[in-house]
C-alpha cells in the first residue's frame, strides 16, 4: 500500500519562494504510518503525540529514557526531582509520568501520594533499580499503571505507555 500526503498551502505560496506546490501529493513509503490519520479526501494530518514526563535523579536513566521514547514519536520532558517536577505543573500535565521509587527528598511514592492527595491524576509507572518493597505490593488501592524494575525491558515500558495513554494492545 502506498500513502499519499497532500500538503495545502495558501494559493500562491510556490510562486513566492515555498518550495511545495500547494496540492502536490508527495508520496510516503510503504508500511505502517503511525501518527497519521486520514482526514477528509485523502489529506493526511500528523497528529500531535502525547508528552511524557520522566522523573528520576540519575541523568543517564534520563537522558536513555528520553532517547528511548523520543525514538517511538513521543514527546518528553525530563526532571531530576519531584520538586522540579511539581514546579513545572503549571504548565500542563503530561498524558503519563514515569517516576523513580528511591530519590532523595521526595522518592516516587511520595510524589504520586502527593499528586493523589491533591486531585491531580496522572497516570503513573513506578520504577526502580533495587528490590523495595513498593515495587513488589500491590495493594487494593494502587493506583499506578506498573512497576518495573530497572533495567528496563523496552516491551513492558511500552506496554506500560500503551495502558497509561489509552493505546490499543496491538495496532496493525
Amino acid at each position: 500500500m502506498h500513502w499519499i500526503l497532500t500538503i495545502q498551502t495558501q494559493e500562491g505560496a510556490a510562486e513566492h519562494g515555498g518550495a511545495l506546490d500547494a496540492g502536490k501529493p508527495i508520496p510516503l513509503a510503504e508500511g505502517r504510518h503511525d501518527g497519521l490519520t486520514a482526514e477528509g479526501q485523502g489529506l493526511l494530518v500528523a497528529e500531535t503525540s502525547p508528552w511524557i514526563a520522566i522523573v528520576d535523579d540519575d541523568p543517564p536513566v534520563l537522558r536513555a529514557l528520553s532517547r528511548l521514547l523520543r525514538s517511538r514519536a513521543f514527546r518528553v520532558e525530563t526532571y531530576g526531582s519531584g520538586q522540579e517536577f511539581l514546579a513545572a505543573l503549571p504548565n500542563g500535565l503530561p498524558k503519563c509520568l514515569i517516576v523513580d521509587f528511591q530519590m532523595p527528598g521526595m522518592n516516587g511514592l511520595e510524589l504520586h501520594q502527593h499528586l493523589m492527595s491533591n486531585r491531580i491524576a496522572i497516570p503513573t509507572i513506578l520504577i526502580t533499580a533495587h528490590c523495595d518493597a513498593a515495587i513488589n505490593s500491590t495493594s487494593v488501592g494502587d493506583t499506578f499503571v506498573a512497576r518495573l524494575r530497572k533495567p528496563l525491558h523496552d516491551e513492558a515500558l511500552f506496554l506500560a505507555i500503551g495502558r497509561a495513554i489509552g493505546l490499543p494492545r496491538h495496532v496493525e
